[in-house]
């Protein structure tokens, strides 16, 4: 079975780096515009990540664009953003570099981006086999 665990880094790996709007948050990491403040993976303790928001950030990070996503996916733009802005929170970094009208993968995205095709990929596998 494939992990997850692999895309989680350490906050040093995100520190740093681009431009970020409003206050400062103590202890948040910066990337881009992206502030994401400690890692919050439930373990259990919660909803925790789900499949259907690796689907979504899967489809941003193949369209460059979150508009044109969220029209793939049949979704409204803001709605798209909120989740893929709950995935980052639940991993505890930065996945996406937000840019006028595109993004950019960070390379905890990449990673991410290569693990949640493959157990996309499992998950699709499972439910074709019951």
């Amino acid at each position: 079975m494939v992990g997850v665990t692999a895309v989680l880094g350490t906050a040093e790996d995100e520190v740093g780096g681009g431009r970020s709007h409003g206050p400062s948050m103590p202890g948040a990491r910066k990337s881009g515009q992206c502030r994401v403040l400690g890692l919050s993976h439930t373990l259990g303790n919660g909803p925790g990540m789900e499949l259907r928001q690796l689907r979504y950030f899967v489809a941003v990070a193949e369209t460059g664009n979150i508009s044109r996503a969220a029209r793939k996916i049949f979704l409204t733009q803001p709605a798209l953003s909120r989740q893929i802005k709950a995935l980052e929170e639940e991993i505890g970094q930065c996945l996406l570099e937000r840019q006028a009208h595109s993004i950019r993968l960070t390379p905890v995205g990449d990673r991410l981006l290569h693990d949640a095709r493959e157990l996309i990929e499992h998950a699709d596998q499972v439910l074709e086999r019951v």
